[in-house]
């Protein structure tokens, strides 16, 4: 695939989880339609994209706000933990976003000061 069509695809997925996001941002009822779209397919799409960040973190943000609307309701939650794979690609999602040891020295390293700010210090 040319690097053109790459980047105009890559561009149409992230309009479609932001307009995912919106639409489940939106109310229960099209909370409920995303979840049984598809029969989950749409769903599992969007635990694809969660699971592992690809071309930058733009649709796995994306992704991710889509999640936290689709897990605050009450009515949809327990049908999307239902799909396969759901808690191993969150936990990879989890593990991802998680910082990475830099191998490099630290500019603060070594620093024994304490910040003593209006609150006491750490």
């Amino acid at each position: 695939m040319s690097s053109a069509n790459h980047e105009v695809r890559a561009g149409f997925k992230l309009r479609v989880a932001a307009l995912l996001v919106d639409t489940v941002a939106t109310s229960e009822n099209r909370r409920v339609a995303i979840v049984e779209a598809g029969r989950g397919k749409v769903v599992d799409w969007l635990l694809e994209i969660v699971a592992v960040p690809k071309e930058g973190n733009e649709m796995q943000a994306e992704s991710a706000r889509a999640f936290v609307y689709l897990f605050a309701d009450v009515n949809v939650n327990i049908a999307v933990f239902a799909r396969p794979n759901t808690v191993p690609n969150l936990l990879r999602f989890i593990f991802s976003a998680q910082p990475r040891r830099s191998n490099e020295v630290s500019a603060f390293k070594g620093c024994h000061r304490r910040f003593t700010g209006p609150a006491g210090g750490f």
